[in-house]
């Protein structure tokens, strides 16, 4: 319905802004389509990744894992990702089918793609260790820390995915309806299950002062899933905030009944934040991964992710990739990341430091 909904709405732009929007979309979130995909005469491997307890991003860059392992390996993935945190059995068991289409895999591969899912020889990836023992043969070995910069990753998911159009459409339509080509920024705030075991709380205020500090004026895209924090920014800049998805207020492990509107909403959220002119955000994947989509944008990072998520010592630097790098203090990543500034959960501005 929600897709529906935007891809059926009004779009009031002249037909040359609506292609330009559409190009500079395309340019920077969409770079697979202009990106050279796999060889097609490397051989196919079906990877069918069980994986129940992850959201959309934490499953992408664990193919963004296995993507590398391949280009190693020289061998075309097609990735059949199956998640009853994402996955409508209606639509099909492969989450990503409803969002992505797989451009190294050509009709001609189907054959042999079915013939490996039914006869048991595809390759099952359950976590990320299992990644780690295939491609480096030890279960702590993470691959995750061999991992260069976003330019890298956004590289290697572009050789196999690009974004449907019905996707690129309810972007494109919203970014229109809402802002026109005038530029915003982008607001992004976790405040569920990232907030404990992987990050500090960030206050209210702390968003605040940041983002007036940083706004130029510009309208203001929020993404958020908390409905405190989004009635906060209403509140406090009234009617320049902007919104597309509506906060349900807990995990995304608790919207069973909703796994697609969820991982569409996600989606369509990360591609919005990625358009914007510089992003302010707490520490979150969802956000991570529009860097990831635009490795131009501008970051304002309040907060910062734990050392050692979860007690997982195996990791290099703050939290998951890519989070870890973008936190990578070190003056010459600072640079390259385009990072305007690091604040304390309080709001104060940190120095950068060196890890």
């Amino acid at each position: 319905m929600l897709l529906k909904h935007a891809l059926g709405s009004a779009f009031h732009l002249s037909v040359f802004a609506q292609i330009r929007l559409r190009w500079e979309l395309s340019k920077h979130a969409l770079g697979c389509a202009f990106q050279r995909p796999a060889d097609p005469r490397w051989p196919v491997t079906v990877f069918i990744l069980e994986q129940h307890s992850l959201g959309v991003f934490a499953q992408l860059t664990q193919i963004i894992l296995i993507a590398k392992y391949c280009e190693e390996s020289c061998i075309r993935p097609y990735f059949y990702v199956t998640n009853n945190n994402l996955v409508e059995p209606e639509r099909g068991l492969n989450w990503t089918d409803y969002f992505f289409e797989q451009h190294s895999i050509f009709q001609s591969d189907l054959p042999a793609v079915q013939q490996q899912i039914a006869s048991g020889q595809a390759t099952r990836v359950t976590n990320r260790y299992d990644i780690n023992l295939l491609a480096r043969g030890a279960r702590l070995e993470e691959l995750q820390n061999e991992l260069g910069d976003v330019r890298e990753a956004s590289r290697l998911f572009s050789r196999h995915f690009r974004f449907s159009p019905a996707v690129v459409g309810t972007a494109c339509r919203f970014i229109g309806e809402s802002f026109g080509m005038s530029p915003f920024v982008g607001i992004h705030y976790r405040a569920t299950d990232k907030v404990g075991d992987e990050s500090p709380a960030v206050t209210f205020d702390a968003m605040a002062r940041q983002i007036a500090e940083h706004r130029a004026g510009m309208r203001l895209f929020v993404a958020t899933d908390s409905h405190e924090f989004l009635e906060f920014c209403r509140i406090r800049f009234g009617a320049d905030v902007v919104s597309f998805s509506q906060p349900v207020g807990s995990s995304h492990l608790a919207q069973s009944d909703r796994n697609f509107e969820k991982g569409l909403t996600a989606i369509i959220d990360c591609l919005i934040l990625s358009k914007s002119r510089a992003l302010i955000k707490t520490p979150s994947l969802l956000s991570a991964w529009s860097k990831v989509l635009n490795k131009d944008l501008p970051l304002v990072l309040i907060g910062e992710p734990h050392r050692a998520p979860w007690g997982e010592t195996s990791l290099d630097g703050l939290g998951y990739w890519p989070e870890s790098r973008l936190y990578d203090r070190r003056p010459e990543v600072v640079k390259a990341n385009r990072v305007i500034c690091f604040a304390a959960p309080d709001g104060t501005d940190g120095l950068p430091r060196a890890q």
